[in-house]
């Protein structure tokens, strides 16, 4: 039969167990929804680099494909690889 010293560590294991996935939870929660910010900021970058007006900062083509467009979004990269040149 447990004795009362061994009851007591069994609650308070329970306890802290539930306390340690409450907790998890929490972050999870917290983790899932700054990927859903970073992940709309993204998908805003992507959007405005496939509607750019195709032309660099100084006013010659912007020769970036659609891929190069998306990484650069993505990348946070503002120049046209082919060219060297920034980009708007």
């Amino acid at each position: 039969m447990p004795d009362e010293k061994t009851n007591d560590a069994v609650e308070n294991t329970k306890d802290a167990a539930g306390d340690a996935l409450e907790n998890a939870k929490e972050v999870a929660g917290n983790v899932w929804d700054k990927a859903k910010e970073l992940a709309g900021e993204a998908k805003e970058r992507i959007e405005d680099a496939i509607n750019a007006d195709g032309k660099t900062k100084d006013g010659s083509e912007d020769t970036r494909g659609l891929f190069e467009k998306v990484a650069d979004a993505v990348t946070g990269d503002n120049k046209d690889d082919a060219t060297g040149k920034e980009v708007n």
